[in-house]
């Protein structure tokens, strides 16, 4: 439970204070650290693990998991570069996800560039459509708008409800002024989606510009509030799948959810204590 987490947080300050730099110390600090919700303190003990074992990927991708669940897509750049340069257990996996960073931090050549690599270096035979959706996001990216959609609507010929694809191409048909079908694809992005705060923005702008007023608010407002409690639901939702049992974590998110008016994700959290139910 996060209470055993806490405790064995107290009994942890005790061995960091007899052997503040024992490799074994800082790593257990960390990962108490962040399953608590304490990003920076969690932070602080990956730079002195990283600084004892240079070679190790762990402290990186746990520093890449913080600046994710924050948001921070400079910082996740970094991280991944440093992340890739020791070797993880999943290297196409991570390569994909600095290429995501890139794209929001508007490096379109490097983007690009890692596209490139990737799509050599990888086969993509087990995961077509992740590239295949990172392929659409960096054309996007470069204004190939129309080769975007195309390479979206191949994705969602084999996978009709795959919400990212669904995501990224509510964003194109929008930007195209397609605002009937942007409604329609972004609304069932966001039934798959209910927490991303940018599906939520985007159909607020769809329908505002459709003249649909009261649901553009409705959906700007629940954009709003999941961007102010985007940190508060990674940090809960973290402690959940790492304490299933644990009735308050669990009640806490659903009344988080609830608040937000999203009461199937709340009725999920309060009856299901399998962790993919959510």
């Amino acid at each position: 439970s996060s209470g055993d987490v806490a405790t064995a947080g107290q009994l942890l300050s005790a061995a960091q204070r007899r052997a503040p730099r024992a490799v074994a110390i800082q790593r257990a600090s960390a990962m108490i650290a962040y399953d608590l919700g304490h990003d920076e303190e969690t932070l602080q003990w990956c730079r002195q693990w990283a600084e004892q074992e240079p070679s190790n990927f762990e402290p990186w991708r746990l520093t890449l998991q913080v600046y994710e669940d924050r948001g921070h897509a400079h910082l996740a750049v970094d991280a991944c570069r440093e992340l890739l340069r020791r070797s993880p257990p999943q290297p196409e996996v991570a390569t994909r996800k600095l290429i995501q960073y890139l794209i929001q931090v508007g490096d379109q050549a490097e983007a690009r560039k890692q596209l490139d690599a990737g799509l050599r270096e990888f086969d993509p035979t087990h995961s077509r459509w992740e590239w295949r959706i990172t392929s659409a996001r960096v054309q996007h990216l470069e204004g190939q708008t129309a080769q975007a959609l195309a390479e979206l609507d191949s994705v969602l010929a084999e996978q009709p409800n795959q919400p990212d694809a669904l995501h990224l191409q509510g964003r194109l048909l929008l930007d195209l002024g397609e605002l009937p079908r942007a409604i329609e694809t972004l609304t069932n992005a966001s039934r798959r989606k209910p927490i991303d705060s940018d599906v939520q923005y985007l159909l607020g702008q769809a329908y505002a510009r459709d003249q649909q007023l009261e649901l553009a608010e409705k959906h700007l407002q629940l954009h709003r509030q999941l961007r102010d409690t985007q940190v508060r639901i990674n940090t809960l939702e973290r402690q959940a799948g790492l304490h299933p049992n644990d009735h308050e974590v669990r009640q806490t998110l659903a009344n988080l959810y609830e608040s937000l008016g999203l009461t199937e994700q709340a009725r999920q959290w309060r009856t299901s204590r399998n962790l993919d139910a959510p």
